[in-house]
C-alpha cells in the first residue's frame, strides 16, 4: 500500500515505534494480565485506525491490489470475531 499512498507507511512507522517501545517495556516486566490488556487495547486501536482510513477513503488511492479485505487480526485469530469487532468500531464511529 505504501507504494500508492506513502502517508500510510509513514503513519504506521511513527505509531508503531511508540507502541513497540511500550510493548517491549511491558514484556520485560512479564506481567501476563497487563500484557493481555495491552494486546486487546492495541488491537482495538488498530481497528479504530482502520476505520478512520476507510472513512477518509485512504484505500481508494490504492491501485496495486484493490479490492481487498480489511480486518485487524492476529495470525491465529477467529476472523469472524475480528470482523464483528471491526464492525462494532465502525458503528461506534458513525454514532
Amino acid at each position: 500500500m505504501e507504494a500508492d499512498v506513502p502517508e500510510i507507511g509513514q503513519l504506521w512507522e511513527e505509531g508503531h515505534a511508540r507502541i513497540a517501545s511500550a510493548l517491549s517495556e511491558l514484556i520485560d516486566a512479564a506481567d501476563e494480565e497487563l500484557l493481555d490488556t495491552l494486546e486487546e487495547g492495541y488491537l482495538h486501536s488498530l481497528r479504530k485506525t482502520m476505520v478512520r482510513l476507510e472513512t477518509h477513503h485512504a484505500f481508494d488511492q490504492i491501485k496495486t491490489c484493490a479490492p481487498f479485505w480489511t480486518v485487524v487480526t492476529q495470525v491465529d485469530a477467529d476472523t469472524e470475531e475480528e470482523e464483528r469487532l471491526l464492525e462494532q468500531v465502525r458503528q461506534g464511529l458513525l454514532a
